[in-house]
């Protein structure tokens, strides 16, 4: 299908790397870089290219105009704070274990259809103990997340399932 070739499609909305930046510590930056000595200037300009062509390599429609899922994803993650300090700091495996699951997640939204889920559709958890709901799911053993669907199910009745 079209939408979930956005996932994969390489983005037709290039960024320019100092777009991403901001203005008032990139003008910072290249004021520092100029006054500092030919080897510094040197490495600057290699760890700019590096970084340019890591943005313009991205395989993802993520640009703020994108109406991609994983656009959509990735604008709520990037709400988190300290994101891209982890990112920086964990190992490869895990940046790439991330981005499968969001991925997969987004491969998941897709065919669930706009957005329409059972358990956030019929309000079976409170808002604020969601996170606790989905630190159950990903640690439960399985016959523990099997009883959890199960009961998740359960509350819902059929009449008010998504869907139905």
């Amino acid at each position: 299908s079209s939408s979930s070739q956005q996932l994969v499609d390489k983005s037709a909305n290039k960024l320019p790397l100092q777009a991403l930046l901001s203005g008032k510590l990139l003008v910072a930056w290249t004021s520092r870089i100029k006054a500092s000595d030919e080897e510094r200037r040197r490495k600057a300009v290699e760890t700019w290219q590096r970084a340019s062509h890591a943005v313009n390599s991205l395989q993802w429609d993520v640009t703020h105009f994108s109406s991609s899922r994983m656009a959509a994803t990735l604008r709520v993650l990037s709400q988190l704070p300290g994101l891209e300090d982890y990112l920086s700091a964990c190992p490869a495996d895990e940046r790439a274990g991330m981005l499968q699951a969001v991925g997969r997640y987004c491969a998941f939204m897709e065919r669930a259809g706009n957005g329409k889920t059972r358990y956030h559709a019929a309000r079976v958890v409170e808002a604020e103990h969601r996170p606790t709901l989905l630190c159950t799911m990903m640690t439960s053993r399985p016959a523990e997340h099997t009883a959890l669907i199960s009961l998740l199910d359960d509350l819902i009745d059929d009449d008010d399932r998504p869907g139905r």
